[in-house]
């Protein structure tokens, strides 16, 4: 007994339904644009109740409000038809995923190239032929090396501690809270 309204529905949405346009503003105003698209929704009526109904269009299924449809065409367009357009679509939808996903992996690439161009353009200078190494790059500041636990560069550790808290003050940027604690650390 509990099988028979479940066949029955399937008989139902597998009767073939005829399509319909379901004008969703009156045709005969044309207040849009020029070579913009009418307000329709073209698909099959599966279903239909007191307050809604219930369309097969390409790509799913639509519930539309019989208040916000102003008119309804019969057209001979069919479910098996939609089902066959969506399968002949299908190969071309994904070719145009894989397509956008090279086409994503390209502009990444790229983008990553004018990074690193950037960076490298931000960092190098040009140098004469008959300059020494070490006068072409100041002495480096004090760093604190997390390997070994230590600041090396020639500051004390006041210094840094005074430094790191007063940009903390400034700042409130949660680096160099981390950078005072682990001046602290080291003590």
């Amino acid at each position: 007994m509990r099988y028979l309204p479940l066949i029955a529905g399937v008989l139902l949405i597998c009767a073939p339904a005829k399509a319909d346009k379901f004008w969703l503003s009156d045709p005969a105003k044309q207040n849009a644009a020029a070579g913009s698209s009418p307000d329709l929704i073209e698909g099959v009526l599966v279903t239909e109740d007191d307050e809604s109904y219930h369309v097969r269009i390409e790509g799913g299924e639509i519930v539309l409000s019989k208040k916000s449809v102003f008119k309804v065409e019969k057209d001979d367009l069919t479910l098996d038809a939609i089902v066959k357009a969506e399968g002949d679509k299908k190969q071309a939808l994904e070719q145009a995923n894989k397509d956008r996903a090279v086409a994503q992996a390209e502009a990444k690439r790229q983008h990553r190239v004018r990074v690193v161009e950037a960076s490298a353009r931000r960092s190098a200078r040009a140098v004469d032929a008959g300059t020494n190494r070490s006068q072409v790059s100041p002495a480096p500041g004090p760093r604190f090396d997390p390997v070994v636990g230590v600041v090396s560069g020639g500051a004390s550790d006041a210094t840094l501690m005074r430094d790191a808290k007063a940009m903390w003050d400034l700042t409130r940027n949660r680096s160099y809270l981390r950078q005072l604690r682990q001046l602290r650390r080291m003590h």
